[in-house]
């Protein structure tokens, strides 16, 4: 039985490493290859990048098997994401305004310049989605996590929604 339960353990290590092999993949192939990331100060620029991409990577990545543990009725992946979030959703942003400061050398570019303009279309997505996502953190989770089953339907409609707007922030990139 003990031979069963070491093999399990190191199972379940080697597959939790292996999901997370895509996810910090997805950070290292932009910070190679992106924009954002041969801007002057590199030294700066690409952990920015790799820090920003694999944040909303977990984000997003986490939502569906949440909504699938909602749907289920498991309400504890719920406190624990709504637990966890806040410090990837951090580094998210505070990755994103270093880029933005890198990239724009003033204020008033954001509406002079084409950069500019694709960044105020990415910022008006980001502030969009954070809405959502403070919605379904301070509104819908609360009140699913104290029973009211009423909520579960919109906050894995909600849930479900937030990767559409982040998509809209992608699109803004293309």
């Amino acid at each position: 039985l003990s031979v069963l339960e070491a093999a399990w353990g190191k199972a379940n290590v080697v597959a939790r490493g292996l999901s997370v092999a895509p996810w910090l993949g997805s950070g290292l192939a932009l910070v190679l290859s992106g924009h954002a990331s041969n801007a002057a100060p590199q030294w700066l620029t690409r952990p920015s990048v790799f820090v920003h991409v694999v944040c909303a990577a977990f984000w997003v990545g986490a939502l569906l098997p949440l909504i699938a543990s909602l749907n289920a009725g498991a309400g504890a992946a719920l406190a624990r994401f709504s637990r966890l979030i806040p410090y990837p959703l951090a580094a998210l942003v505070a990755s994103g305004v270093i880029l933005a400061v890198v990239q724009l050398d003033r204020l008033d570019a954001l509406w002079t310049t084409n950069y500019g303009i694709v960044l105020s279309c990415k910022l008006a997505a980001v502030i969009a989605l954070l809405a959502l996502a403070a919605a379904n953190r301070y509104v819908f989770a609360p009140r699913y996590q104290g029973g009211d089953a009423t909520v579960s339907a919109v906050l894995t409609r909600t849930m479900a929604a937030e990767p559409r707007v982040g998509r809209r922030h992608l699109d803004a990139v293309q």
